[in-house]
């Protein structure tokens, strides 16, 4: 059985999602990652993207998976979010009284790497780490027969793949990549409220929140004008978002006010770029985009932080300059830019204009649907 799951590019609302009650709206798109799974007598688990082979694990009576093959620092580090996902999906079949099938589990992570001319592998920032937590979770499910696509089952996924995710990451980020992946389509999110979460997983366990609707979560599904066409280029490297926000926070602690006033600014775009979807007003879409991409942009000038890079700038730049907007999308710092144009002459120059530039255009689509069994 296969299962895919949609990457993500955000559209309007980099670093202000982080904050509460601000908003992004952020894109499923039709590249991502599958997972290839089957009954089997043992449990295995193997990532070949990742160079690593088929490794046995044992799933302990305390709710623990222990690798049986040796494993250096690195692949465990890279194994972690994987085993924390399985662990914690494991689990949660326990507390439903579902017995537990071995399985034999492959990551694929092709779809979000880019190779380029030197050999060299990159990550082009669609989110695959968020895609592998919801894959594992669906696939396990699904074995178990579950069925994936069902509202309550999909906020389980949710919520099992942003807690994994969350752990793992330091409790970093906002959970707006996993709802991408998800429920697909383009979503206007909120996150969910971190305190609340971490109280109550200190006080009852990750167990007692699963089932749960956790305050502030908000995610409205928008329907993006068909006549709008996206353009995605990777800037030949790959941002450290882990890093990044590490950083902004350290700036937010010091110039709280600054940060803060600027996170507003853009959440107000948000709000305006929702509104005008909703209206399928096309060109006011692409001002405030741009609007977006300023707003961005002056928080590398009072940060002090590499944000908008001199590739992701050319980027925008080739789209402004040809009847469209521009702009980075996620954190910064490398990865992919995006570009919103309205006609098919325009998104040809640009696309040309981003090759002769050294920016390597991807051919991706909107994924309407997110977490699903793939049929062959």
């Amino acid at each position: 059985m296969q299962i895919f799951v949609p990457g993500k590019l955000m559209l309007s609302g980099e670093w202000c999602v982080l904050e509460k009650d601000l908003p992004c709206i952020v894109m499923a798109v039709n590249a991502g990652i599958s997972i290839f799974i089957e009954p089997h007598n043992k449990y295995l688990f193997a990532a070949p993207d990742f160079e690593i082979a088929t490794t046995e694990f044992n799933y302990t009576d305390n709710g623990e998976i222990h690798w049986q093959t040796p494993l250096n620092e690195i692949q465990q580090a890279q194994l972690n979010l994987s085993r924390k996902t399985m662990e914690i999906s494991l689990r949660y079949l326990q507390t439903k009284s579902i017995a537990l099938n071995h399985f034999s589990l492959t990551t694929s992570s092709k779809q979000t790497i880019v190779e380029k001319d030197d050999g060299k592998k990159y990550k082009i920032g669609l989110g695959s780490s968020a895609a592998i937590a919801v894959g594992i979770v669906s696939a396990i499910f699904q074995l178990h027969n579950i069925d994936i696509e069902k509202p309550q089952t999909q906020k389980v996924i949710f919520n099992i793949a942003c807690i994994a995710h969350y752990l793992v990451q330091d409790k970093l980020g906002s959970g707006f990549d996993i709802a991408a992946s998800v429920w697909g389509g383009v979503t206007y999110y909120k996150r969910f409220c971190a305190e609340w979460l971490t109280e109550q997983i200190e006080a009852g366990g990750i167990m007692s929140v699963l089932d749960k609707d956790w305050p502030g979560l908000h995610h409205e599904t928008l329907n993006f004008p068909a006549n709008l066409k996206l353009l995605v280029g990777f800037v030949g490297y790959s941002a450290n978002t882990k890093k990044l926000i590490r950083s902004l926070s350290e700036f937010r602690e010091n110039s709280s006010q600054e940060y803060m006033d600027k996170m507003r600014e853009i959440a107000m775009v948000v709000d305006k770029v929702k509104q005008n979807i909703l209206a399928q007003n096309n060109q006011e879409i692409l001002k405030l985009l741009t609007q977006n991409r300023y707003l961005l942009r002056d928080m590398n000038q009072f940060s002090y932080r590499n944000l908008e890079t001199t590739e992701l700038a050319l980027l925008a730049d080739i789209a402004e300059g040809n009847n469209a907007t521009g702009k980075f999308s996620g954190a910064g710092g490398g990865d992919c830019g995006i570009a919103i144009a309205t006609n098919e002459e325009d998104s040809q120059t640009i696309l040309r204009s981003w090759q002769e530039s050294s920016i390597i255009p991807i051919d991706l689509e909107l994924s309407s649907r997110g977490t699903r069994v793939e049929l062959f």
